[in-house]
């Protein structure tokens, strides 16, 4: 479920990367002739896709921008991504189809529409998945000022579940090991049997963040950061290095982490 909560394709993203992914998409898409373009001449199949990409692109942004302003649709990141692809996919074949009579000088053909669902709805798929694999949003939890300081029932839920030692401890980091979570604390080290996933949702009142698959850091733990052979790191206060997932990197970065 974690896997597939990403930011929907929008401005906010990179416009760089999105262009440069457009252009070796058109290329790739003219050179080669796909979908049946291949009695095109060439500049005119590079002018066919050009338009045809850039519909889907703008397409992408505004179904992405409307999804994201239906409540049902938060935190139900399978739903979300079925329904983007399911309006992706009729919108962006009437776009081609549309684009093919065009081009053509003919009607438009319902026929082809339909022949296309199919092809369309797999490189609608492709694309999300790939968006999927880059802009991957990690799991947050939202803090208090001071967490040591606020009456005891507004303390996050996770420190109930602490031996008494560790109930007044500062929360570093959390990492899963297999079927237990490792909690670095100011106080020292403990294991407790549940899920990150559901340790992060009880973290609410400490500000942190997934860093990766594995990891919860707190950013009031996070002294600096660094590079090791080609691999980011956060720097804990206890100074346990948690290792930054790629995926994340860009999302972590656009919150300020570094």
């Amino acid at each position: 479920m974690q896997f597939l909560n990403v930011k929907s394709l929008s401005l906010k993203n990179s416009v760089a990367q999105y262009l440069l992914v457009g252009f070796a998409i058109i290329m790739l898409l003219g050179f080669s002739g796909a979908f049946g373009t291949s009695y095109f001449p060439l500049m005119k199949r590079i002018a066919y896709w050009f338009v045809s990409i850039t519909l889907g692109y703008i397409i992408a942004i505004l179904v992405g921008f409307a999804l994201d302003r239906v409540k049902f649709l938060i935190n139900r990141p399978i739903a979300y991504h079925i329904i983007y692809i399911a309006i992706m996919t009729l919108l962006i074949d009437a776009c081609i189809s549309l684009s093919t009579s065009y081009f053509q000088r003919k009607a438009f053909d319902f026929n082809n529409y339909f022949y296309l669902l199919m092809p369309v709805f797999i490189v609608s798929l492709f694309i999300t998945i790939i968006h999927v694999l880059l802009y991957q949003k990690p799991m947050q939890s939202h803090g208090l000022n001071n967490i040591l300081e606020v009456s005891e029932n507004k303390r996050p839920e996770i420190y109930n579940r602490f031996e008494p030692k560790f109930r007044n401890a500062e929360i570093y980091a959390i990492k899963s090991e297999d079927h237990y979570l490792r909690f670095y604390t100011s106080s020292g080290e403990f294991l407790l049997l549940m899920r990150l996933y559901d340790a992060i949702k009880e973290l609410e009142g400490i500000e942190g963040t997934q860093c990766h698959r594995s990891w919860w850091v707190a950013k009031m733990a996070v002294e600096s950061n660094e590079n090791e052979y080609g691999k980011k790191y956060f720097i804990l206060k206890n100074q346990v290095k948690a290792p930054i997932s790629r995926s994340f990197v860009k999302s972590l970065k656009d919150m300020n982490w570094f």
